[in-house]
């Protein structure tokens, strides 16, 4: 089987789960290429907006181009976690590269809304510092109150 100009090794996960963690540790290897941006979308045909804000319009020769660096033994790694999400992302990789190995994180969905709960407040985008009071507030802030 030729080689492929593609990574061959793919980091994906649920949100808060750890992938940026993982990414990190994985970006120090000498035998790992982790590109910038993190998360290309490359195979994300249903998201080209975040595709096309990463990669430009030439979305195939600027994700290669983001392997450019890679040593020989390396193995390239696109840690995009959305390819979970995407409708097409996962097939799309399969159908390119048959060979691909994913690594997929997943959390405790209870353990994920404190954790996202957290990153709202510390961006500012949630007020209500109490994790059960800002649950309950769901159905009015649904019909645009108390938002």
């Amino acid at each position: 089987m030729p080689a492929t100009p593609y990574p061959t090794f793919y980091l994906a996960g649920a949100p808060k789960c750890g992938t940026t963690s993982l990414a990190a540790y994985l970006a120090t290897h000498p035998k790992v290429c982790l590109p910038a941006p993190k998360e290309p979308f490359f195979w994300c045909d249903d998201l080209p907006w975040m595709r096309e804000f990463l990669l430009g319009a030439r979305y195939e020769e600027s994700y290669l181009r983001l392997y450019a660096n890679k040593s020989p033994g390396q193995l390239a790694c696109d840690a995009t976690t959305m390819y979970l999400y995407s409708d097409c992302a996962l097939r799309n990789l399969a159908a390119a590269v048959p060979q691909a190995k994913l690594v997929l994180m997943f959390r405790n969905p209870v353990d994920v809304a404190y954790a996202y709960h957290m990153q709202m407040l510390n961006a500012f985008q949630e007020s209500e510092p109490d994790f059960e009071s800002a649950w309950d507030l769901q159905t009015e802030r649904a019909k645009g109150r108390g938002l």
